[in-house]
């Protein structure tokens, strides 16, 4: 409790100052909140690549894959992709508790995961023919930067999804290719654990700087509330001139002496 400096009158009341430091558990709940607010808000947005994209592909591919199963993968993934975006929109669509956020949240990363297993299973047409090769690759490795940076917000969504989709076509490279395509499933293998190092760490700064930030709101508004309330009493000032006399809301200047009126000329 501050101590009434020598000299001071004793007007028998506390002060009452709140603290310049920032509530942790208050902060840390509205960093959850914003993470994954910012993360549905970019699985919303990636639900139109998610349907555009592997139809792009299927067209691509469309004489040399077997139509049934082409258009079997083509369905599970826009399908995958308009569940993960009605899910994300679901979430968006009104306010949700602490633990409630929670589960979205795991149930979203699940999606993710789900998403990048079917884009994955395309590897097994990576032998058809060198054409189907070339397409498939690029398309996926297009799919996955574009799917990424809508996940980073949250490092087990950006790891399930990297495995799911890289995993399977490492596999094929392994277990039907020659020995130069089982040189380049190494090489690809730690290119993908130096990609999922480099993505954790962009997903830590964005979410660290996310922190800064709401941290960098609550000071202001702490200090804001010091400068407007009396270090001693702990009642407000606004709407209170310097010497303590009522005057209009918004017309009072805390680190400028009010100037008299000019009397009456003689």
């Amino acid at each position: 409790m501050a101590q009434p400096s020598p000299g001071a009158p004793d007007l028998g009341v506390e002060a009452s100052v709140p603290p310049t430091d920032v509530d942790e558990v208050l902060l840390q709940e509205q960093l959850t909140r914003e993470r994954t607010r910012l993360f549905m808000t970019g699985q919303r947005a990636g639900a139109l690549s998610g349907t555009l994209t592997p139809a792009y592909l299927a067209w691509l591919v469309w004489p040399e894959v077997p139509p049934r199963e082409l258009l079997t993968w083509l369905i599970g993934v826009v399908l995958a992709a308009v569940v993960s975006g009605g899910h994300a929109w679901a979430y968006l669509s009104r306010p949700r508790s602490l633990p409630g956020i929670q589960a979205w949240r795991r149930r979203q990363v699940l999606l993710q995961a789900v998403i990048g297993a079917l884009w994955g299973s395309v590897a097994s047409w990576m032998t058809i023919s060198p054409r189907v090769f070339v397409d498939v690759a690029v398309v996926t490795a297009f799919a996955f930067s574009i799917g990424v940076i809508g996940r980073l917000h949250y490092r087990s969504a950006v790891v399930l999804f990297t495995l799911t989709l890289w995993l399977p076509p490492l596999v094929v490279l392994v277990r039907d290719g020659d020995a130069h395509d089982r040189e380049l499933a190494f090489g690809l293998l730690l290119l993908a654990v130096a990609l999922i190092a480099v993505l954790g760490e962009a997903s830590r700064q964005l979410v660290g700087g996310l922190e800064d930030r709401l941290r960098a709101a609550a000071l202001a508004e702490r200090n804001h509330v010091l400068a407007t309330r009396d270090a001693l009493t702990g009642l407000s000032t606004v709407g209170r001139d310097c010497a303590g006399s009522p005057i209009r809301p918004g017309r009072c200047t805390l680190d400028r002496p009010r100037t008299p009126r000019a009397g009456p000329s003689s």
